[in-house]
């Protein structure tokens, strides 16, 4: 752990080292000092991205599909919901999406509902654009497999959380959830 501190702190004092000598060169008005100034600027973002990218590398991304679930809608009641895939976005500023596909018992997705501003909407299947759902981190599903008419629920209207998208099948057993910031 100490190797990223030193990367961290080692572009932070290129990047001092380049604030006073810039400002050194203005006082002064001394070109050659300007241009010398300029090679701490790209050490210190070279030394910087070096340090958060090691820090990234350790901070644990690696729950499953349970923990991201419970996170995500609370604990399920029971054994009432069976993950099938998922994706989580580990630090959201970074990969703004995630998705959770799972089976479900009838009122588990009635009880996610009535937490959230969802407005919901009947649609065939072949109405919803691929292009809609989350194909970068599972190209293999398949709207269709919900059924030929499946229920939107949209929650667009939270100001300070994500976007939220579900889709589900009629009968509420299958679901697949979106979410973007």
């Amino acid at each position: 752990m100490w190797y990223i501190l030193f990367w961290l702190v080692l572009g932070g004092i290129a990047f001092i080292s380049f604030c006073i000598i810039i400002l050194g060169s203005f006082i002064m008005r001394n070109r050659k000092l300007f241009c010398r100034s300029l090679i701490f600027l790209p050490v210190s973002i070279v030394c910087v991205f070096i340090g958060v990218t090691k820090l990234l590398s350790k901070m644990p991304n690696n729950r499953t599909g349970e923990e991201v679930y419970a996170a995500t809608f609370g604990p399920p009641p029971g054994n009432c919901v069976e993950i099938v895939s998922f994706f989580d976005s580990g630090i959201p500023i970074i990969d703004g999406t995630a998705y959770i596909r799972f089976n479900a018992c009838p009122g588990e997705l009635t009880r996610i509902i009535k937490a959230g501003k969802f407005t919901v909407k009947k649609e065939k299947s072949t109405d919803i654009s691929r292009d809609l759902l989350c194909k970068t981190h599972e190209p293999s599903f398949d709207i269709s497999s919900l059924g030929d008419s499946i229920l939107v629920y949209n929650n667009f209207d939270n100001p300070s959380g994500p976007i939220e998208i579900i889709y589900a099948s009629e009968d509420s057993s299958m679901v697949y959830y979106e979410e973007f910031r």
